[in-house]
């Protein structure tokens, strides 16, 4: 707290003086109120520093093996009349998948500033700089991926770049398996290295 100028009064004391400032005007204030903003354009749940784990129990047996790993700085649930998903957003951090197979194993790692999860249909949407890693060290770069947990795909239609030890492929629309070990792409150069 700030105080004003000090004085001395007769008897030595000394006296602070105290500024205040008063409004300039007695009317209330109110605060704005958006009229174009729904309840539907707003989440239905935010949280902060989220680590989720998605399971998957396989027909026949009673142990659940990890599917996939959710990390994210911020997370909104949101549901609308035509879905359900979740929105996870980089704030400092990018989002970070971890995909494992099907016994459980990692098989890829995606990183992107944006992604939307659906939960009903097993997939995410990826954006922004995304990133996919797998356990060979194979690298993937695109600026939007969809993954697709029933045949276990990733596919864009945007330009992407498939970097590993024995390639540097480039191209336009991709359909590829999860841990990249085979993929198709568009419209693409290539630049492959020939064992002898």
């Amino acid at each position: 707290m700030r105080t004003g100028p000090t004085r001395r009064s007769k008897n030595g004391m000394r006296l602070v003086v105290l500024l205040l400032l008063l409004p300039l005007c007695e009317r209330a204030t109110t605060v704005p109120v958006m009229a174009d903003m729904e309840d539907a354009d707003a989440p239905n749940q935010e949280s902060w520093n989220v680590r989720t784990q998605v399971t998957q129990t396989l027909v026949g047996e009673t142990a659940s093996r990890k599917r996939l790993e959710l990390i994210a700085d911020y997370v909104a649930w949101y549901e609308t009349e035509e879905s359900r998903y979740q929105l996870l957003k980089q704030i400092m951090r990018p989002v970070v998948v971890h995909l494992y197979d099907a016994q459980g194993d990692s098989s890829a790692t995606v990183q992107a500033r944006e992604i939307r999860y659906y939960s009903a249909e097993d997939r995410f949407e990826a954006t922004g700089q995304v990133v996919v890693h797998t356990r060979d060290d194979t690298r993937l770069t695109t600026d939007a991926l969809e993954w697709r947990e029933r045949d276990r795909t990733l596919r864009t239609d945007r330009f992407v770049r498939i970097i590993s030890s024995k390639e540097d492929v480039q191209g336009y629309g991709l359909v590829a398996g999860e841990d990249l070990q085979t993929y198709q792409l568009g419209r693409f150069t290539a630049r492959v290295v020939v064992e002898e």
